[in-house]
Order: C-alpha cells, then sequence, then structure tokens
C-alpha cells in the first residue's frame, strides 16, 4: 500500500491576532535587551534594541577592540581585521529604535562588542548559556534557496509539546510584522514532534526576516527567512527496481534501505517502529534509512519537503532479506612518502554485519580494472588492496593497522592512483556497483582522502582529506576539518 499526496504551493489565510511580545529590558548602558538579560549575561539567541540610533550605523563585532580599532570606528571606519570578525545581523529601525538580530547562535567563549560607526563602542557583551532548549534550522539549509518561507528546526533533547492538543502558534517575523505560524512536528501527520517544529510564514518577497529570540519556551537558530524564485527541475526516474517515495525514490538493498532526492535538496523525515529521525539531503547525496532490521516487514512513514515548496507524505511497507555483508571503499592513499606506486593503497570495509567473501569483486579506476583475491573479511573489519611490492613496515607511511587484511594484487590499477584525485569503483561479480568513492586531489604526500564511515547520509561532506597523522590503514577514518 502506498500512498502520497503533494502540494505545489502553501497557503496560510487569514492569520488571528498575534500575541504581544515581552518587553525588552534596558540596561545601564541604554541597550534592550530580548528575551531580558543584563549585558553580561545574555542568551545565545538574543536581539537588542538600541534607541536613538540608525540601523545603519551599527556592528557587531567578535572580541573585544583595541584602542586602535575603537579609534577608527570612531572616525566612521571598519579595518579588515575587524570586518572579518563582523557578525552578521539583520538590522532593522522599529518603534524604539535600531534593532539587532545576530543570524548566528552566540559563542559563550568570547565577547561581543557593539559599536555605532561615526561614534564608538556603545557596549560590550558577554554570553550566557541557559536551559531553553535550542534548535537548529535543518530546513533550508544555509546556502540553499527556498521558493516559500517554511523552515523545519530541531533539538538533540526531546523538547515540550507547544500547548495542549498542539495547536498552532502565531507570532511576527520581523522587520516588518509579517505573521507566521509555529507547529509541532513536521507534515500533517506530526512526524518528529518530540524534537521538532515547523514555521510556516505569509514571506512573498527576498526580504531576510527573522522569528524572536524567544518563541514559546523555545530558541530557534536566527538564520533569517525569505523567498527565492528556484528552478523547478524536472523530476528524475527512479533507477531500475527502485520505489517511488515521497520526492524521490527507495533503493531496498537487502537488509537496508536508502532513500535519494529526485526533484532537487530535499529534507526528508522517516518514522519507523525504531523511532523517527530528520535529515536534509542535496543533489546527489543518499540516505541509508536508519532502525531497519533483517528479515522483516518494515512499515515506515515518509514526509518530504524541498526548495521548490513541494511537500510529500507517503506510507510504505518494505520486506528486508537475511543480513549480508555491505563492503565499501573507504579510504585512499594515492600520494604516499616512499616509493610510488608500491606504498599506495585503497582501503575497503565492511560495513555489515555478515563476513564478505572478496573473491569475484572487482576495484576499477579511470585505467584499469584490479580482481580482488580471496579473502574473507568480518563485519566491521578493514583490508588494504596494496601491490605485490608493498611493504607495511616501511618508515616513512603511516603504518596498518593490527588486524587489517592485506590483499596483494599485482598491480594497483594500471600504474597506481593518480595523486590528482581519479574516481573508483566497486563492482560485484555480477557487474553490480556496490560502491564509489570520488577524485580527491592529494596534494600532500602522506594524507590520504577518506569517507566518514558512521554518516548516515553519503554526500560529497562524508568525504575529504584525513587529519593527522595523515592516514589511518586499516583504523576507523578521521577527516580533516574543512
Amino acid at each position: 500500500m502506498h500512498k502520497s499526496w503533494m502540494v505545489a504551493t502553501i497557503a496560510i489565510g487569514c492569520a488571528p491576532a498575534v500575541p504581544e511580545p515581552p518587553s525588552a529590558q534596558a540596561d545601564s548602558a541604554g541597550v534592550w535587551v530580548e528575551p531580558p538579560a543584563p549585558l553580561e549575561a545574555v542568551a545565545p539567541v538574543m536581539q537588542l534594541t538600541i534607541p536613538q540610533r540608525s540601523s545603519e550605523t551599527l556592528v557587531m563585532i567578535r572580541g573585544e577592540l583595541s584602542a586602535y580599532h575603537q579609534s577608527r570606528i570612531r572616525r566612521g571606519e571598519l579595518s579588515k581585521t575587524v570586518e572579518a570578525r563582523r557578525v552578521d545581523c539583520v538590522q532593522w529601525d522599529g518603534p524604539n529604535g535600531a534593532v539587532l538580530a545576530p543570524q548566528a547562535i552566540l559563542d559563550d567563549a568570547e565577547p561581543y562588542t557593539l559599536a555605532a560607526m561615526g561614534e564608538g563602542v556603545l557596549a560590550v557583551l558577554r554570553v550566557q548559556r541557559n536551559d531553553v532548549p535550542l534548535l537548529r534550522r535543518m530546513w533550508p539549509p544555509v546556502g540553499v534557496a527556498s521558493a516559500t518561507a517554511v523552515a523545519v528546526y530541531c533539538a538533540e533533547a526531546p523538547i515540550p509539546s507547544l500547548t495542549p492538543g498542539r495547536e498552532e502558534q502565531w507570532f511576527l517575523l520581523q522587520p516588518g510584522d509579517v505573521p507566521a505560524r509555529l507547529t509541532q512536528g513536521v507534515g500533517s501527520r506530526d512526524l518528529m514532534a518530540d524534537r521538532c517544529v515547523t514555521v510556516r510564514a505569509e514571506v512573498d518577497d527576498s526580504m531576510p526576516r527573522v522569528p524572536p529570540p524567544l518563541l514559546s519556551g523555545l530558541a530557534l537558530e536566527p538564520l533569517p527567512l525569505s523567498r527565492a524564485a528556484v528552478d523547478v527541475p524536472p523530476p528524475l526516474p527512479c533507477a531500475g527496481a527502485d520505489l517511488p517515495a515521497p520526492l524521490g525514490c527507495l533503493r531496498l538493498d537487502g537488509d537496508r534501505l536508502h532513500y535519494y532526492p529526485t526533484l532537487g535538496p530535499t529534507a526528508v523525515a522517516v518514522r519507523s517502529a525504531s523511532g523517527s529521525a530528520l535529515f536534509a539531503l542535496a543533489d546527489g547525496d543518499e540516505l541509508r534509512v536508519p532502525g531497519l532490521s533483517p528479515m522483516r516487514a518494515e512499515a515506515l512513514e515518509l514526509y518530504a519537503i524541498n526548495r521548490s515548496g513541494l511537500e510529500a507524505e507517503a506510507d510504505v511497507v518494505v520486506q528486508t532479506s537475511a543480513a549480508r555483508a555491505h563492503p565499501v571503499i573507504s579510504e585512499v592513499l594515492a600520494n604516499a612518502v616512499g616509493p610510488e606506486p608500491e606504498q599506495e593503497w585503497v582501503e575497503l570495509f565492511n560495513d555489515g554485519t555478515v563476513p564478505w567473501q572478496t573473491e569475484g569483486y572487482v576495484l576499477v579506476d579511470s585505467a584499469a580494472q584490479t580482481p580482488l583475491p580471496a579473502a574473507e573479511i568480518p563485519p566491521g573489519g578493514f583490508a588494504l588492496v596494496v601491490s605485490e611490492g608493498f611493504d607495511p613496515s616501511s618508515p616513512f607511511d603511516v603504518a596498518p593497522a593490527a588486524g587489517a587484511k592485506l590483499l596483494r594484487v599485482e598491480a594497483l590499477g594500471k600504474q597506481g592512483i593518480a595523486n590528482s584525485g581519479e574516481p573508483l569503483s566497486l563492482l560485484a561479480a555480477d557487474g553490480r556497483a556496490v560502491s564509489w568513492f570520488p577524485a580527491l586531489a592529494q596534494s600532500k604526500a602522506g594524507v590520504s582522502a577518506a569517507r566518514a564511515l558512521d554518516a548516515s547520509v553519503v554526500s560529497a561532506s562524508s568525504f575529504g582529506l584525513s587529519a593527522e597523522p595523515g592516514a589511518s590503514p586499516g583504523a576507523v577514518n578521521v577527516l580533516r576539518e574543512p
């Protein structure tokens, strides 16, 4: 049984009366803070009102300012150093003065300086963490334009119900007193109601607007909401035997199920017998649906929303098969410190729950196909595909971890793996591609390219260069911070 619905536009209709926001509190410096707090203990999500100032003249800077930089601000100048520390804010002139709404959750590790260009420093703020639930914006992600002002926010821990019966709550986005409503969960079935809320606003232009810093006892990540013109992509067909799903497709892989979007960037919420989760996916991303067990009929509820404003829901029942091995290409050292191509290697990882028999599998690069020798890799185990000349005791590169199997082949690729990067794929005996690895350049010798093995979503950000000591052959990968 597979049911779904889809909506191309979102209409809010006439909004009921919006309650007045709580009064802010004036500090001795003449700065009004919302939610009310002294300047030495402001909330991580907050807004400031500064009477008798124009919003165009105000800046917020991370850290305190030296006498030199303060003098430049009094002259109406910002040095490049200070400009780099400037906090992005939505600013407007309200009825009680200029309003600054930082577009990020403030950090309690450093102070923040509020200044007026041409005048000087007005105040120094310090952040104090509180017990207010903090919800991150899951949709739309940063950098993804959306045709509708709909946003989904989720917390790491359970949040309280908004009101008995989960009645919608109306509020105003600023600037411009734009009506918006807050509901618990996502979709018509309130998926993720214990962790997420949805905001829908009557925004009809590209002007950035922000919610109040404290809304129904919750602090929402203060990224601005706006609408943008976006191209509606033509839907991509589901591949092979994949099943249609809300704004995407489902791929059953034995004891696992994967979802991928077919209409551009998409957020998808999944509810199964084991719980609920929400994920934001970009073009080309693939989600491993969590919580499924082998040899079971699994009933799922799915909700999806994309940047074009399309929303869809569906009930899906899938039958998983017996547990199987799931080999993946997990790490590649193309630019070894030691002799090349002898010291190059490709790491494989068994992400399944049963042993993997490697015989019949083929590693493919842009120039050659390398059949794997017969071996058994246990669940959670690693293997390194290496050439006959590979020396595991070489003093130049990170040595393979104890327990990692060496799969020796006559040659790795045609002449090794290109330092400039080349795509790799792993084929099963029947020719199916069971794993892939993108072309990532390795400009520094001894530093490998690796995959984040614990990620539910496989995306471009799942791959990167390894952190210190530069590689982790036969061990858990750690990616360098972007």
